[in-house]
C-alpha cells in the first residue's frame, strides 16, 4: 500500500489473497482478506455483502481486514464507510472490486479423425472451460504418435489445436491431459483427468 499524507479512503484485495495472476483482483480464497487507506484518526467499517467488518485504521493511515465469512462465487464491490476523527458525517467509498472463483477449469479433447490411414494425420481440439495462461504442449500425455505445436484460437482463447501423427499402421493411440497441468486465472489448477473416474473425466482422452 502507499500511503500518501491525506491517507485517501481506498482499498482492495490484498496481495495474499490475490491468487493466480496478481493483480488482476480474482481469488480462489472464499475468505479474502482485505486492504486499503483512510484518514489518520479516523473510524472505519468495510460493507461486504450485505455485512459490516470494522477495520482499525493504523496510526500511519492503513487498515486490514484479515479474512471475511466464508462468500460463495461472484463478483463484490465492498464499501468503506469512514467516520471523522472526532465524529462528524460517515462517508461511504465503493473499493476495488474482486471475483472469488473456486471452480476448477476442465478440458474436452476431440480428435477430427478416429481412424487414419498410412501417412495421414489429424487435427485434435483442445477446449477449456476457462482461460488460462499455462497450459501448454507439455501438459499433454501421448501414446502411439507424437503431437505437433500447440495454436491457441485467435478467435477464441478456450480453443486451441495441434496436429496428431501417428507412430506406425494399426497402432492404438490415446491423447490424454491429466489433473493439476494448467489453471485458471484465479490460480485453481484442473482437476478432471483420464486416470479418475466420474462424468466430469470422461471428455479428456481420445483414442
Amino acid at each position: 500500500i502507499v500511503v500518501t499524507a491525506s491517507c485517501t479512503p481506498g482499498g482492495r484485495l490484498a496481495p495474499s489473497s490475490d491468487s493466480g495472476v496478481p493483480g488482476d483482483n480474482k481469488t480462489n480464497d472464499n475468505t479474502p482478506a482485505l486492504e486499503g487507506t483512510a484518514p489518520i484518526g479516523s473510524t472505519a467499517v468495510v460493507t461486504i455483502a450485505g455485512k459490516d467488518y470494522p477495520v482499525t485504521v493504523k496510526p500511519d493511515g492503513t487498515w486490514t481486514l484479515p479474512a471475511t465469512d466464508e462468500l460463495p462465487d461472484g463478483t463484490y464491490t465492498p464499501v468503506l464507510k469512514v467516520t471523522p476523527a472526532g465524529g462528524g458525517t460517515p462517508v461511504s467509498t465503493n473499493l476495488t472490486p474482486f471475483t472469488i472463483d473456486t471452480v476448477p477449469p476442465t478440458v474436452k479433447v476431440e480428435a477430427a479423425s478416429a481412424t487414419l490411414l498410412p501417412n495421414q494425420t489429424t487435427t485434435v481440439t483442445f477446449t477449456l472451460s476457462e482461460a488460462s495462461t499455462d497450459f501448454i504442449k507439455d501438459d499433454i500425455v501421448v501414446t502411439g504418435g507424437s503431437i505437433g505445436p500447440l495454436t491457441q484460437s485467435s478467435t477464441n482463447p478456450l480453443v486451441y489445436t495441434a496436429t496428431f501423427t501417428p507412430a506406425t499402421t494399426g497402432t492404438t493411440a490415446t491423447i490424454t491431459i491429466d489433473n493439476e497441468r494448467f489453471a485458471d486465472a484465479a490460480g485453481n489448477r484442473n482437476q478432471d483427468s483420464f486416470r479418475l473416474t466420474g462424468a466430469e473425466n470422461t471428455n479428456n482422452q481420445v483414442s
